[in-house]
């Protein structure tokens, strides 16, 4: 808590069993604003009951920061297990056996009757929720486990033929991407440059293209 109220970078950690490594905390933002701490108290006469109410307001105290818990929740999990040769079928907490309490407990590694528990040895990465919508495709009939993102690519190639292995290879581009071609000043010699290489390798990813056709991102 030190920390988190010394530095505004910090977060605030809410740990729902303090005392259980296997719970990871909440983190808690540094939010800015104005914040009072009021103790209301209402008093009703018990003798007049028409009498009416007394309220009482003070004002405890005032804050200019305070820490605002929107971030999701990793699962909590408890280190449970049962005793095999108990009578009742009870659960059993105990961390003494799963944890050394100290780094000169050799002790520890001397026990036999160790339970066996699996818990995951690490918590999510992250606990902001993720922006990025997936979404399968509209085309798509739904026979298929694709899944596509609601996200702009990071280059603007909107000049694309979109074919699969049903539908038939096309063998030649479209008529509005050559009048885009021309209205960019797409030269003859780049264009051969690109056909040549296209006779070499019928394939090229756009990275390699651009680096041996010498043709610029925009063009």
């Amino acid at each position: 808590m030190r920390k988190a109220l010394g530095n505004e970078q910090k977060r605030l950690e809410l740990r729902f069993h303090p005392k259980n490594p296997y719970n990871k905390s909440a983190g808690g933002d540094c939010v800015q604003g104005a914040g009072l701490l009021i103790s209301v108290k209402v008093r009703r006469s018990k003798r007049n009951l028409l009498q009416p109410t007394e309220y009482r307001v003070c004002i405890l105290g005032h804050c200019k920061r305070a820490f605002s818990f929107n971030s999701l929740c990793d699962f909590q999990y408890l280190p449970l297990y049962k005793q095999p040769n108990a009578a009742v079928s009870a659960l059993t907490f105990n961390l003494s056996k799963l944890i050394p309490q100290s780094v000169t407990d050799t002790s520890y590694f001397s026990q036999t009757d160790l339970p066996m528990i699996s818990l995951p040895h690490i918590f999510a990465r992250v606990d902001t929720i993720n922006s990025t919508i997936f979404r399968g495709d509209q085309q798509d009939d739904g026979q298929h486990e694709i899944l596509g993102v609601i996200q702009k690519t990071s280059y603007d190639s909107r000049d694309i033929v979109p074919f699969s292995m049903t539908d038939s290879f096309p063998e030649r581009p479209d008529l509005q991407i050559v009048k885009r071609m021309r209205i960019k000043y797409v030269s003859d010699e780049q264009l051969q440059k690109v056909k040549s290489l296209f006779e070499e390798c019928p394939i090229w990813t756009r990275i390699a293209l651009l680096h041996e056709s010498g043709v610029s991102h925009e063009n």
